[in-house]
């Protein structure tokens, strides 16, 4: 025969193991569907954080150079520190040992965060035989028909001579503008400050001519 004093006992004990384990799921469980509500908001809150802080990365040069269209697939890096553009063309007779070179110079531009972009006029099957022949890894600008047009970033990248090339800061200062051969002192002229009233007198040069 049963002891019911000995069950009453096995059942108190169960009971007294069982209470935490119970509230140990459901402290777990409430845990769970915490995060559960709470995920999305935290993920877009850190999406949003990451956003901000690329935004903050990219140069204004870099942003406005964003919204241009490009001839092949390789676009600039949005925060690099310098930008060269080089004003180059297939008929140019002068442009092809600057293309050589500044081709060449290319990856090591860009371990100094100096970006390169290839300017031409040429039409859109010519750019692409030049960008082949001269294995041209940087991004390409059809100057005839990027929209919006150069005009749009910042230090308005024009070309003084063809070949040509002007180097910027990513605020848009401009450091030099010339003949496209000086493009192998990209080193020294980063260095360099921007002459502040040289581009004061060019802005109100340009404003008077409109």
């Amino acid at each position: 025969m049963t002891n019911p004093f000995k069950t009453l006992t096995a059942l108190l004990a169960f009971g007294l193991l069982a209470c935490p384990l119970l509230a140990q799921d459901e402290a777990v469980s409430t845990d769970s569907a915490a995060e559960d509500t709470a995920e999305p908001g935290s993920k877009d809150k850190k999406k949003a954080k990451k956003e901000k802080k690329a935004g903050k990365a990219r140069t204004a040069v870099g942003q406005a150079l964003e919204d241009l269209e490009y001839e092949t697939d390789a676009r600039p890096n949005p925060k690099a520190k310098f930008f060269a553009f080089l004003f180059s063309a297939s008929w140019c007779k002068y442009c092809p040992p600057v293309m050589e070179m500044m081709m060449e110079e290319y990856p090591k531009m860009k371990k100094k965060q100096v970006e390169l972009i290839l300017v031409s006029p040429d039409s859109a099957a010519n750019i692409a035989q030049y960008v082949k022949k001269y294995d041209a890894k940087c991004p390409v600008i059809m100057s005839s028909g990027a929209a919006p047009k150069l005009s749009s970033v910042p230090g308005e990248p024009r070309a003084e001579s063809l070949p040509g090339i002007m180097i910027i800061n990513g605020k848009g200062d401009v450091l030099f503008n010339g003949h496209g051969s000086d493009g192998k002192n990209w080193e020294s002229i980063i260095k360099q400050k921007p002459d502040k009233k040289k581009a004061k007198k060019g802005k109100k040069a340009k404003n008077g001519d409109l």
